[in-house]
């Protein structure tokens, strides 16, 4: 009886907070109250994949989403370049984003549980759009929070702190593209987690070198790739794991067929074959930013590849060199 209040309630303060004007900023203790509130709305929000727990989990992600992005706001018009200049963070910014993070890691893996259900739920339609919007909820939360990097800063985002949380949402997102139900979906969320592995690599989504972090220069997003570049390596190992553990192309159109009225499948067989082979083209694409990452850090590539056991380091030495010839310049005419 309780959760259909609960989530009509949520919703609407996740209206009201995306419609929060960038001036003022909530007060301090405002702020406070707010996050307080969104707490214990996690407390007591089951952690189970029924439709009505799923759209309470989205309204307290979309009501975290639109606090978060209310008070990392003023950060993105602070004029200036300079240290003295930086404008100070709220002081609510970091927990909020630490709820942000916190929800979306369990939002990519309630996606997970229902994507990967046994028996008819599997392979229901409803499971499958309530997997699609965990999974689009999660790539918000973390295109949300690289986007929210300023020009400058006295101190790197709360985030490049927590690595190993970031870590476990992408690597959850990546999981969602091989375990979709669709060759279009699967596309889908493979241009997120492609959009999200170069936000990462360049320590945000504004327009800088990539090289910036490996030339020493002092930019804000320069310090930040420094600081996340040594956990590039786990996103590439992983993202290798993955790839070796699909079972390919056919094995995926086979798979998204048999979810199909048997009269559908054949119609269906070349656009789901195009979406797959889509699919394997934007992760492909998708991995050079972080390849890039490595260059001139033979010590993280020395250690990447020490890491892994065949048939993964033969698939990095060949992914590699795939890398060098296609992004380097080779110096003929």
């Amino acid at each position: 009886v309780w959760l259909p209040r609960l989530a009509g309630l949520l919703e609407g303060l996740a209206l009201l907070a995306q419609r929060l004007p960038q001036r003022p900023t909530l007060p301090a203790q405002v702020a406070a109250s707010v996050l307080a509130a969104i707490r214990a709305a996690l407390a007591v929000v089951p952690d189970a994949a029924d439709s009505l727990s799923v759209a309470a989990s989205l309204h307290v992600a979309r009501l975290t989403l639109g606090i978060y992005l209310h008070l990392a706001a003023p950060l993105q018009h602070a004029g200036g370049s300079s240290r003295s200049q930086a404008k100070r963070p709220h002081a609510s910014l970091a927990e909020v984003e630490d709820v942000l993070l916190h929800v979306a890691g369990l939002q990519a893996r309630c996606a997970l549980c229902l994507l990967r259900a046994p028996g008819a739920r599997g392979r229901s339609p409803q499971s499958a759009a309530a997997a699609s919007e965990l999974l689009g909820s999660a790539y918000g939360a973390l295109s949300a929070m690289f986007g929210a990097v300023p020009q400058e800063g006295a101190r790197l985002p709360p985030w490049t702190r927590k690595p190993h949380v970031v870590l476990e949402v992408f690597k959850a997102l990546l999981e969602g593209v091989y375990d979709s139900r669709s060759g279009a979906e699967a596309a889908r969320v493979a241009s997120s987690v492609a959009r999200l592995w170069e936000a990462y690599a360049q320590g945000g989504t504004r327009l800088v070198a990539q090289s910036a972090g490996r030339a020493g220069k002092a930019t804000y997003q320069a310090k930040i790739q420094r600081a996340t570049k040594g956990f590039v390596i786990m996103l590439i190992a992983h993202a290798l794991d993955q790839q070796r553990r699909w079972a390919g192309i056919e094995a995926a159109v086979k798979r998204s067929l048999t979810r199909l009225e048997p009269d559908r499948r054949g119609g269906a067989r070349n656009g789901e074959t195009q979406s797959w082979k889509e699919v394997v083209g934007v992760l492909q694409t998708g991995m050079v930013p972080l390849l890039s990452c490595l260059d001139g850090s033979d010590h993280l590539k020395q250690s990447l590849y020490a890491s892994l056991r065949e048939p993964l380091s033969t698939m990095f030495k060949e992914m590699h060199e795939g890398y060098q010839k296609r992004s380097k310049y080779s110096g003929e005419a």
